[in-house]
């Protein structure tokens, strides 16, 4: 794996130097190895490309009449994007973020567990439902009980890169998924719809426009809107700003927006700031009411900032967004250096009842 390279590096300069740890403790600290939220973000290419390494040539043998994606936080927001990516093959897909599946699952019902952390409630309670319907199951996981369930099951699975910030894992669910689906014949090939959005994701316009917008969100409290073909991402900015910046955020989506949430800024006394999110296939009327509601809003004495989302396909302008949001949420998190994490306290507590 990539992060484990500078580590290696160092040891043998040790080495070098007389200072032989021995093969013992190299492999241990290379294993024990945590890169932070920096070194991820900034090698997530890397990352992509070593998600799609570690699924491989898996592939499903059989049709089935639908699509499930079991899980929560990122995980779900993976499978959220992958419904979104996809929704132009007609498939069913049902993303469920709960302890249970739906009653009319059965042998015809593909199955996937998302789970990185391998611990999750909700993917676990759905994995023993799926086992029981008989549906055909495919777990993603770095380890954990779950790992532990599909091999004493004789469970498929793939078991990706480990010890990474969770927060940062999105493309070790979602890359493996659509891969699957490549190396099945679902969709069509990726290939070079990867390769293109990796050279996307490359631009360094992207962590400067990152950079331009946390400097406006400090002490804000950030509102995300787009159009229809971008709210799954502008759902990712939420959870990313929550979860990394522990900050409140919301979300909105054009048209809609201008009929509902237009009313609540006639005040200016909360420090909102706007963000309008773009996608280059927004259609006319979607550009007419944004421009119309962002101008109405900054009048109200609120800031806004509007952002051009281009790529040369569907999947490179969403993750061209969602790398964005990782850089944003990663700053807005350093500037605030809260360390309390009330999502791990909300797990520790939950297995106490």
């Amino acid at each position: 794996m990539v992060e484990a390279t500078d580590i290696i590096n160092d040891l043998k300069s040790q080495e070098t130097k007389g200072s032989f740890l021995g093969l013992r403790k190299r492999k241990q600290m290379i294993e024990n190895y945590k890169p932070s939220q920096k070194d991820i973000i900034h090698k997530l290419p890397a990352h992509i490309k070593n998600a799609i390494k570690l699924t491989g040539e898996f592939k499903i043998l059989e049709k089935y009449d639908s699509i499930i994606i079991a899980g929560v936080g990122i995980n779900a927001q993976a499978g959220e994007i992958v419904r979104e990516y996809i929704a132009e093959y007609d498939y069913k897909v049902n993303v469920i973020k709960d302890f249970s599946l739906p009653d009319d699952v059965n042998n015809k019902t593909l199955v996937f567990i998302a789970s990185y952390n391998g611990n999750d409630e909700e993917a676990i309670a759905c994995y023993k439902n799926a086992l029981r319907k008989g549906c055909k199951i495919i777990g993603i996981t770095s380890g954990g009980r779950l790992a532990d369930g599909f091999s004493r099951n004789n469970t498929e699975h793939i078991l990706v890169t480990k010890n990474l910030v969770e927060s940062a894992t999105l493309v070790y669910i979602l890359f493996p998924i659509i891969q699957i689906l490549d190396n099945s014949q679902l969709i069509k090939s990726q290939k070079e719809i990867i390769n293109q959005t990796l050279s996307a994701m490359k631009n360094q316009n992207l962590q400067d426009m990152a950079k331009q917008l946390y400097e406006k969100l400090q002490d804000k409290i950030p509102i995300i809107y787009s159009s229809k073909e971008l709210s799954v991402i502008t759902k990712y900015w939420k959870q990313q700003i929550n979860i990394n910046s522990k900050v409140p955020c919301f979300t909105g989506v054009f048209s809609d927006v201008a009929y509902t949430e237009l009313n609540s800024y006639t005040k200016n006394q909360w420090d909102f700031y706007l963000v309008f999110i773009r996608d280059q296939q927004d259609s006319k009327e979607v550009i007419k009411s944004m421009a119309t509601a962002k101008n109405i809003i900054k009048n109200k004495s609120h800031g806004t900032t509007e952002i051009m989302i281009k790529g040369s396909n569907k999947l490179s302008r969403l993750m061209s967004c969602a790398y964005i949001a990782d850089f944003v949420s990663y700053f807005l998190g350093e500037y605030y250096s809260i360390e309390e994490d009330l999502v791990e306290k909300y797990r520790t507590e939950f297995k106490k009842i």
